[in-house]
């Protein structure tokens, strides 16, 4: 429950960061928004694979002496 929380913070404060560049091309607002909103997913799954990736290395090498020692 707690890192779900944690990432909906980051993707909220990330989604109003990214609608201030896209009100600055006034022209292409609408291509802009398309394109950050898929870059906003892609970030998203990016974070996701990351964080799996992460906790995995960080558990094998947290577990790794304790096989030793064992």
């Amino acid at each position: 429950m707690c890192p779900c929380e944690r990432y909906k913070k980051p993707r909220s404060e990330s989604r109003t960061r990214k609608s201030k560049p896209a009100r600055e091309g006034s022209g292409e607002t609408s291509s802009n928004s398309s394109s950050s909103e898929q870059s906003q997913q892609i970030i998203a799954v990016f974070r996701a694979v990351f964080t799996a990736v992460f906790t995995a290395v960080f558990t094998a090498v947290l577990t790794l002496p304790q096989r030793k020692q064992s």
